[in-house]
């Protein structure tokens, strides 16, 4: 007869939450989330600005605006509830039953002040309005690129341009997410993408997992140190630089060995022997030769 083991409830328990606290610990969801707001209220991140600065016109443009809601980094809205519920109301009358009032809609949407703003109101919309979502009502009801243009892109432009001064503004003034002060070069990155593990989050560049505590996860699963001072945030080109897995380094390093040479006092060449590379620098060169 098998041996059994009988476990209580309390052990269960026990087990339980602990296997749960190590998978929290592990894993990762490559989801992007909200940052901690930025201290400037109708601010959009640095990392952000590029993403509506290239929003392209007509309705496409509206709908990455839309879309940026749900993926960018941004500050809290500069509106207040009565507000919100005045525009999300007019737009929703503007729209709603036979017939679009055009000038309504125009005159509605410039009363968005900034992205964080449109957000709101998008977010507002949907619950004042259970079932309809606002893009989806203006191009239910708008069909020409013209009046795309007129009345909602180019309303809402003027949010876009606030959005990204403040943006600028909230980056001069160093604005960053708490935890990451000493390594401020990931989440201001432009192509930093914030990612969720457990109850804290990461930052995911070029494929690489970076951690406020100095720590990253490379592509391969091997986990490293950074610093901002690594070639993926000064810009230098440099092919040994962190991404690297230690399996390539090693292996790299092994090549770079072989063609070392020992010059002897003479300036005899010994091709036998090898030596370990005198500095990194020299390493550095290898790879990108």
């Amino acid at each position: 007869m098998k041996n059994s083991f009988i476990l209580n409830e309390e052990e269960r328990k026990r087990i339980l939450n602990l296997h749960e606290s190590a998978i929290k610990k592990e894993h990762l969801t490559e989801v992007v989330v909200a940052l901690t707001p930025l201290a400037i209220p109708g601010a959009i991140a640095v990392g952000a600005v590029s993403y509506f600065n290239s929003l392209g016109s007509s309705s496409q443009g509206v709908k990455k605006m839309f879309e940026g809601c749900k993926t960018q980094q941004m500050g809290e809205k500069t509106l207040d509830d009565s507000t919100l519920d005045e525009i999300t109301d007019g737009i929703f009358d503007a729209i709603d039953g036979a017939g679009t009032k055009l000038d309504q809609v125009k005159s509605n949407l410039s009363r968005i002040p900034t992205i964080p703003d449109l957000c709101a109101v998008t977010g507002r919309y949907t619950e004042n309005h259970p079932g309809r979502y606002l893009f989806n009502d203006l191009d239910g009801d708008i069909n020409f690129d013209g009046e795309w243009n007129t009345y909602v892109y180019r309303p809402l432009l003027s949010a876009v341009r606030k959005s990204t001064s403040l943006g600028n503004q909230a980056s001069q003034q160093g604005t960053i997410p708490a935890g990451w002060e000493k390594f401020s070069c990931v989440p201001s990155n432009s192509t930093a993408k914030q990612v969720k593990y457990g109850n804290s989050f990461a930052y995911l560049i070029n494929g690489v997992y970076y951690y406020s505590n100095g720590r990253k996860k490379l592509e391969d699963g091997t986990m490293a140190n950074y610093t901002c001072n690594d070639p993926e945030f000064s810009g230098s080109t440099d092919k040994s630089s962190a991404r690297m897995s230690p399996k390539d380094y090693y292996q790299n390093m092994d090549k770079y060995k072989n063609k070392q040479v020992n010059v002897n006092k003479q300036g005899n060449v010994n091709k036998k022997a090898t030596q370990q590379p005198k500095q990194d620098l020299d390493f550095a060169a290898f790879l990108n030769s």
